[in-house]
């Protein structure tokens, strides 16, 4: 969707900032396993970015646990509040 946008403005993908959040396995049992299936996301996210152009301003990416993001629209502000897992599955942070 963001790509057909991009090309209905007649504007160029290197005009955006992109903000990516998340990858965080729920499980810290499979982090780092071959079935890390949220690594795998992480790393596709950042091909197809490369792949079409788009510039990564900032990020927080993989790890456990989960995230809270929260996005001001109109300004692009980000705050963001990170609870990892211990590898006990205990949450920390």
């Amino acid at each position: 969707m963001l790509l057909g946008e991009i090309r209905a403005t007649a504007t160029s993908p290197d005009e955006y900032e992109v903000k990516m959040f998340g990858g965080g396995s729920q499980f810290a049992e499979f982090s780092g396993h071959a079935m890390d299936v949220a690594a795998r996301n992480v790393d596709a996210g950042l091909e197809l970015l490369k792949y079409h152009g788009l510039a990564l301003t900032s990020m927080h990416l993989g790890g456990t646990g989960h995230r809270q993001v929260v996005l001001d629209v109109w300004s692009g502000d980000v705050w963001l509040r990170h609870v990892e897992l211990a590898l006990d599955g205990q949450a920390r942070g």
